[in-house]
């Protein structure tokens, strides 16, 4: 009786092991980000924004109508 009763816990610990890793990995993960505010100046109608600390050539591009990217050119 109490090997069945073992034998019992044993299958029904290895099922709810299974159901809770399936359920647990389901389930949709958030990444974390970190960021700071890109430095930006008015200039006219158009903002320009530089990422990090540009240094060397520098990279532009539009980003839309009125906002200008700038980057350190990447060697």
């Amino acid at each position: 009786m109490k090997k069945k009763m073992l034998k019992a816990a044993a299958v029904l610990a290895v099922l709810a092991l299974t159901l809770g890793t399936i359920l647990g990995w389901g389930y949709e993960r958030k990444g974390v980000v970190t960021s700071e505010p890109l430095p930006c100046m008015q200039m006219g109608a158009t903002l320009v924004c530089f990422d990090g600390q540009p240094q060397g050539n520098i990279f532009c591009e539009m980003a839309d109508a009125n906002t200008v990217l700038c980057s350190a050119e990447n060697q």
